[in-house]
């Protein structure tokens, strides 16, 4: 009896079991998203498909009285990010730290490097690691992301979670976050989502001419 209730115990403060936890909860319920997000003017769209080790963030700017036009797409292939400038006819790899591509991130089903964990004031804490970086990711005890700290360029950043949605089944969604980088704050809110539509993954996910 001690035995499993020490196991039971580990199982609801160890963060890499609450994070695979919710990483199936996810792919339990959503097949597929597409997230719209805006900050301060600025538009994104995010999309992601369950079963591929994959997403897309395209990257708009305003065109005209009210209007958007594309500026560039960034999609990540499961081992590396390319960024395709509209018009070029060419993707090419960049680096996974960048700003838009943290800011925007599905860090539930996403997180760079390597991980390991600790339990700490009713938070789980995985903390992650490649060769060059490191950055730690905060969740409560049923696996919603409260916070993310990484770095660019040596420079800290936080990303803090302020509000949730029940999106497809799936409670504590996040739908508006706030980005804290080199002094100044970015608030991130998602102004339409769409789950389960049946996104086409060859055409989503294409990466011209890389």
């Amino acid at each position: 009896m001690f035995i499993l209730a020490m196991l039971f115990s580990m199982s609801t403060t160890n963060g890499l079991f609450i994070l695979q936890a919710r990483q199936d909860t996810i792919k339990r319920h959503i097949r597929d998203i597409q997230m719209e997000i805006e900050e301060n003017g600025k538009r994104f769209t995010y999309q992601w498909m369950r079963g591929i080790n994959k997403y897309k963030i395209t990257v708009y700017e305003p065109a005209g009285k009210n209007g958007y036009r594309k500026k560039y797409v960034l999609i990540y292939d499961g081992q590396r990010l390319y960024k395709f400038v509209m018009d070029s006819f060419v993707a090419y790899p960049i680096t996974f730290y960048n700003e838009i591509n943290l800011s925007l991130l599905d860090w539930i089903n996403f997180i760079p490097g390597q991980l390991s964990w600790e339990y700490k004031e009713k938070e789980v804490i995985v903390h992650f690691k490649d060769k060059k970086r490191t950055g730690d990711m905060f969740l409560d005890r049923d696996g919603r992301l409260l916070r993310v700290r990484f770095t660019i360029l040596g420079e800290e950043i936080w990303l803090r979670v302020t509000k949730y949605r029940k999106i497809a089944g799936v409670d504590g969604f996040p739908v508006e976050w706030t980005v804290y980088i080199g002094g100044e704050k970015k608030t991130y809110r998602v102004y339409d989502i769409e789950a389960n539509k049946g996104m086409c993954a060859p055409c989503t996910f294409k990466i011209p001419r890389k």
